[in-house]
């Protein structure tokens, strides 16, 4: 038996969405990666309690003008890595703004957790630990940094988000909810290139 797990990984432009999901796909760092445009779909095959599992993650364009295609995509997401840059304060601050949008446009039950990324630049840090302790008592969230640079914490990650979705579920109940079926694939190719094909042809 096989299962479906869409995830979607949102925050601010030039944070490292996409550093950090090649690192988990591929264990590859590229210091200077083009911004995503709309959105884009990567694939890695896990195991998640013998069963193998399909995990679809969604990189999404962090510019503003890209917000209403990646509110699309909320909907249909099993989780959401919320991540911002530490040592960028405006790409934390700006995280209650991606938590409006997942609230206005999603189940409230759509399990989410922070990202801190770069935390190999110790010297120059900005977001300070107080700061995020207090912002995740706050919302309930829980945070975990990484390095996508130096591969710290990256997979962690992934699997810490992945086993906050599955929970305590028994196995028929994770094929149940996960299993592949005709409408698991809703977030395909097809749809995201219609979508960014249409916002490329208004952008300009």
């Amino acid at each position: 038996n096989e299962l479906n797990l869409k995830l979607i990984l949102i925050g601010d432009s030039n944070v490292g969405k996409t550093t950090i999901l090649l690192n988990y796909i591929q264990n590859d760092f590229n210091e200077f990666m083009n911004p995503t445009l709309g959105l884009e779909n990567r694939v890695k095959i896990v195991d998640i309690q013998g069963f193998k599992a399909k995990v679809q993650i969604w990189d999404t364009a962090g510019q503003e003008k890209f917000n209403a295609l990646t509110q699309q995509f909320f909907r249909n997401t099993d989780g959401i890595l919320l991540i911002f840059d530490l040592t960028d304060k405006n790409s934390f601050n700006n995280i209650k703004k991606w938590l409006n949008d997942v609230k206005a446009n999603s189940d409230h039950s759509i399990k989410k957790i922070l990202i801190g990324n770069k935390s190999d630049m110790k010297d120059q840090i900005c977001v300070t630990k107080n700061m995020i302790d207090n912002f995740c008592n706050e919302k309930e969230l829980k945070y975990m940094e990484v390095s996508a640079k130096n591969n710290e914490n990256v997979s962690n990650a992934f699997e810490t988000l992945i086993n906050e979705i599955i929970g305590n579920r028994t196995n028929d109940e994770i094929l149940e909810d996960f299993g592949i079926n005709d409408h698991t694939l809703s977030l395909s190719y097809s749809n995201i290139n219609y979508l960014t094909s249409s916002k490329k042809k208004k952008c300009c």
